[in-house]
């Protein structure tokens, strides 16, 4: 037998004791079908052998009413089956002569390929054993065709402890039920990684930032709370599921840093469907967040998508939904494209000048954050910028406007600075 490294267990840790039926083969057992207090499937598989054929090995795993019907009306395969066990994880254990030797879990995620079944093979009736008896133990007729996306996300957000953002691929080229072309599911995941990290850096750093070239140790402080991982798929067409790498909750305010994330990343998409709240909402981002916003909405016109998006937390909750294809994505882009904004802001950065020129007045300026900042003196204080050195450390008080006219795509960002002062 295969060697296993899993998390060892005293008990099996799943219920055993509804038995329903033998699912695959006659001759010999090899997927039977158990039930939960909930009638919910609990499926075991048999998978391995010693090589005196005296301990078998076995493992169980969670499933759904309706992932069954899917396999039984031969619509996944059996490896989907497997891969989309309820809570990802797999029960092993060993036997011999009914007596259990061992027992340790095992994420679906690691599962040997020598496990796996192929992934061509379908339920055949001529190898189904007690098919309508399952079939009616768990009224399977009475079954959704449709996926309970959402309840599936809640189910392993909670499993897994973990804030859940569902990204699922309905329609689009290049999207079946359970596959995806690569190169369409890449270029959607880092258009929406792109418009969720430059949200958090707003966030953290402020809509008024400059261009960010963040020190390694700012880089280490901020990156885990404005990135995110896949860690799940599920086959429905295509729906895969990321988390915050790192989250922090506020016991008072009832929420982590990395929901608020979420809620201004679906506030940016909820109201983009209307030109006057998109207006109020256009002007509560930066200019980084806007253009990775409008790449995101064109990736989605571009390849013909129809994507759903959702949010959960199992540590209060809360939930956010969102839906977008193609063609929405597009009167999204008109929308911003007429936008006619002008605002205006003050604010004030701490850091060295990198270059200046004393005729035109134009300047490049680091913060101590990193951020860039380019612009030109006001008129009034230009003739005092021969005076600016590239050694000391300056406050500035920079009046920035954003002006976003009908017709051009890309909004008009002038920083002028209105003061300087040399901290001693």
């Amino acid at each position: 037998m295969i060697n296993l490294s899993g998390i060892h267990t005293e008990k099996l840790g799943l219920p055993t004791n509804k038995f329903v039926g033998n699912l695959l083969f006659a001759e010999f057992s090899t997927t039977i079908i158990f039930s939960d207090e909930e009638n919910n499937p609990i499926i075991k598989e048999w998978v391995d052998c010693s090589d005196d054929g005296e301990i078998d090995r076995y493992f169980y795993y969670k499933s759904s009413r309706f992932w069954l019907k899917k396999f039984i009306n031969g619509i996944i395969s059996h490896q989907d089956l497997i891969l989309n066990s309820i809570d990802g994880l797999l029960h092993f254990q060993d036997e011999s002569n009914s007596t259990t030797l061992n027992n340790f879990i095992l994420s679906n995620n690691y599962l040997p390929n020598e496990y796996k079944p192929s992934s061509d093979f379908f339920l055949n009736e001529d190898d189904a054993v007690e098919i309508d008896k399952i079939k009616d133990y768990f009224e399977l007729e009475k079954e959704k065709d449709s996926i309970p996306i959402k309840e599936t996300i809640k189910e392993i957000s909670i499993a897994k402890k973990s804030e859940t953002l569902n990204i699922h691929l309905h329609q689009g080229r290049g999207i079946g039920f359970g596959t995806v072309n690569t190169e369409i599911l890449g270029k959607t995941l880092t258009k929406f990684d792109k418009l969720y990290k430059d949200v958090a850096l707003d966030i953290h750093l402020g809509k008024n930032r400059g261009e960010s070239k963040l020190t390694k140790a700012k880089k280490e402080k901020l990156n885990p709370f404005v990135s995110t991982e896949v860690y799940w798929n599920i086959a429905a067409s295509y729906s895969v599921l990321i988390r915050p790498k790192a989250s922090e909750y506020d016991l008072f305010k009832q929420t982590s840093n990395t929901e608020i994330i979420a809620q201004r990343v679906f506030l940016l998409l909820n109201n983009s469907e209307d030109s006057e709240l998109l207006k109020n909402e256009y002007l509560q981002h930066s200019d980084f967040t806007m253009s990775s916003y409008k790449a995101f909405l064109k990736n989605i016109y571009e390849l013909e998508l129809n994507l759903e998006l959702n949010w959960f937390s199992p540590l209060n909750f809360n939930e956010l939904d969102q839906n977008i294809n193609y063609k929405e994505a597009n009167a999204r882009l008109k929308i911003i494209e007429n936008l006619n904004v002008v605002d205006n802001d003050n604010f004030t950065q701490i850091g060295k000048f990198r270059a200046l020129n004393c005729d035109t007045g134009h300047y490049n300026f680091v913060s101590n954050d990193s951020e860039q900042f380019n612009g030109y003196f006001d008129k009034l204080i230009k003739e005092g910028s021969d005076r600016i050195n590239f050694i000391d450390i300056y406050e500035i008080k920079i009046s920035r406007q954003i002006k976003k006219e009908p017709g051009i795509s890309e909004a008009k960002v002038t920083d002028t600075i209105l003061a300087f002062y040399k901290k001693e």
